[in-house]
């Protein structure tokens, strides 16, 4: 199929996880949507939203190795994330266990939580740099307590971009009688998915990201045994119905909102599978192979350091920088290195401080080239010389 991205062919754009990215074929078929919803929105609500909305949950079920009857559509994985918190049954003396790695708006979620509850956070800190998936399980039981009931877990992190170790993680949780809450924001498009077989009680995942699906869309997975105590953020009429499908039908109608993006998701994960003769997995390996290399030519041309083995590195890698963290007062706010990469040189790249480092992050998909990571290294050359 020939397809086109919608980025700015004069950007070098290796900053794909923030954000995705999104090919011009599913922006049309998102239009066709709206289209469709705005000639009639009262029979389009009425008659044909729900049974699309069942074959796009049909869709994500076989992305991620789910019973589709476990999924809701979510817009983001924060709102999945604050979902989850607020459904827990969480009392006064409780303890949440959280990695350091934790994305900032679930972290502040989990630590809203934790106050108004009488609960306690605990964060489990990560060796950094990572020495393998070993090293992660580790840490997480060491900081396991009597107290301790539920654990917030970040299968691929956001700002070290580690793919832990997620199923052995949930399953050593399990047996000291932890559950877990997966933020998998990272996950679907990006690694081989089996939430049945991870056994998590929560998991959520963005699949704008390396799904490139519309912004907007996202899902929450639940087990069985969890269905009944999982509600949305945001309650609705759904709250009034019954029956084992409720708790989804909470999540399916919040307000009167645009449904396209979870609409489209399907053509997305088509659409994206035929970038590759493969399918989606060969983009997968694909463009794990381009990080891998792009992390090979760094450290060698530039002296970066590595933060983790090879084993834990997906579509994403971080390397450590030669240069001191900086502080910013706001969560949209750049870098003082990155703004210099975006407005000198047109390079969007992450670079960001955590754990007394400034690292450097790319993302690599199938936009993404060998020259792209080349010249954003010939600059740097410059730079930090």
């Amino acid at each position: 199929m020939q397809d086109s991205w919608l980025l700015d062919p004069t950007w070098n754009f290796l900053n794909h996880g923030s954000f995705g990215a999104r090919l011009a074929s599913v922006h049309r078929h998102q239009e066709k949507w709206r289209l469709q919803l705005e000639a009639q929105p009262v029979r389009f609500f009425l008659d044909q939203y729900l049974p699309a909305l069942d074959e796009a949950r049909q869709a994500v079920s076989r992305l991620v190795g789910a019973e589709s009857d476990d999924l809701a559509f979510v817009p983001n994985a924060t709102y999945g994330v604050n979902s989850m918190l607020r459904s827990l049954d969480i009392k006064a003396g409780d303890e949440i266990l959280v990695l350091d790695h934790a994305y900032g708006a679930c972290r502040a979620a989990l630590d809203y939580l934790a106050q108004a509850r009488g609960a306690r956070v605990v964060e489990v800190r990560l060796p950094f740099p990572c020495p393998g998936p070993e090293a992660v399980i580790e840490a997480m039981l060491q900081a396991c307590g009597p107290r301790s009931r539920f654990a917030l877990i970040d299968a691929i992190t956001s700002p070290t971009a580690w793919v832990l170790p997620l199923h052995d993680l949930v399953a050593a949780l399990r047996s000291r009688g932890v559950e877990s809450l997966v933020d998998a924001a990272h996950s679907p498009g990006m690694v081989k998915m089996d939430l049945d077989g991870c056994g998590a009680a929560f998991t959520t995942g963005n699949l704008h990201k390396w799904i490139c699906a519309p912004l907007g869309a996202a899902f929450v997975h639940v087990r069985s045994d969890f269905h009944q105590r999982l509600l949305p953020a945001s309650l609705s009429h759904g709250l009034n119905l019954s029956g084992p499908r409720r708790w989804q039908e909470c999540f399916d109608w919040t307000g009167t909102f645009d449904p396209s993006a979870w609409l489209s998701v399907p053509f997305a994960i088509e659409a994206l599978s035929q970038l590759h003769p493969d399918g989606l997995p060969g983009l997968m390996r694909s463009n794990r192979k381009k990080a891998l290399l792009g992390a090979d030519l760094l450290v060698e041309e530039l002296g970066l350091k590595r933060t983790c083995p090879a084993t834990m590195i997906g579509s994403m890698v971080s390397l450590i920088l030669p240069l001191e963290p900086v502080n910013v007062d706001h969560h949209l706010a750049t870098d003082p290195l990155q703004r210099i990469l975006a407005d000198e040189h047109r390079i969007e790249v992450p670079v960001l401080s955590f754990g007394g480092h400034r690292l450097l992050r790319i993302s690599c998909q199938s936009h993404t080239t060998t020259q792209q990571i080349e010249a954003l290294s010939g600059v740097l050359s410059g730079l930090l010389g």
